[in-house]
């Protein structure tokens, strides 16, 4: 997998990582949780833990759909989270 895990951002650096719906700050030498997200129906499931990847991890994600945070962005009034949602086949 290839993805953006750090965005500067004012005079800190906010840190993301793919599978974790945590978004991190870095400042004053120290790594802080500063926003979590419900994704919902689109959570990781537990089980995606216990699971081998190749034999039936991804299937799991596949089936159930899944969000992920994908940006991380801040000015000096607001705050915007990137996210990403994949799901196979959509019920619209």
């Amino acid at each position: 997998m290839s993805e953006r895990n750090f965005f500067e951002s004012n005079s800190s650096l906010k840190i993301i990582e793919t599978f974790n719906k945590v978004g991190y700050q870095f400042s004053d030498d120290s790594i802080k949780p500063i926003v979590s997200v419900d994704f919902g129906n689109y959570a990781i499931p537990s089980q995606f833990w216990e699971l081998n990847l190749l034999e039936g991890g991804f299937d799991l994600l596949q089936e159930k759909g899944f969000a992920n945070l994908n940006g991380f962005f801040e000015s000096d009034d607001l705050l915007l989270l990137s996210v990403h949602i994949q799901k196979a086949n959509w019920d619209i």
